[in-house]
């Protein structure tokens, strides 16, 4: 079962990939054809919040109530958008104050 500590970790370590690779991850967002996708049928390299969601998805199966894992992952991933990031960071915020605020907003409850 992950911790509150072990979540949290991840998010710091999603947010500084964020921020190194923030011009890449925007210009495949805005390449994506989302209509085309769906559950069945993923592309060999999904879409960067796509594998987010993937990784993050186990920190809300894990945790004891009945939310809903994939939902809860999804809003989590697109949340972790470069811009939204950069906004943060532009506000001066710190990438550990960042992800203590994601892991309170999205992690609550679950240690």
């Amino acid at each position: 079962m992950f911790s509150y500590e072990k979540g949290k970790y991840i998010i710091l370590e999603l947010i500084r990939m964020n921020a190194e690779h923030s011009s890449w991850i925007e210009v495949i967002i805005s390449q994506t054809d989302f209509k085309e996708m769906n559950r069945e049928r993923s592309p060999e390299v999904p879409p960067p919040h796509v594998a987010v969601q993937r990784v993050i998805e186990p920190l809300f199966k894990n945790m004891d109530s009945m939310e809903d894992s994939f939902f809860r992952s999804t809003l989590m991933a697109w949340s972790l958008n470069p811009m939204l990031i950069r906004t943060f960071f532009e506000r001066g915020y710190s990438e550990e104050q960042i992800a203590e605020q994601f892991a309170q907003v999205f992690l609550r409850g679950n240690d």
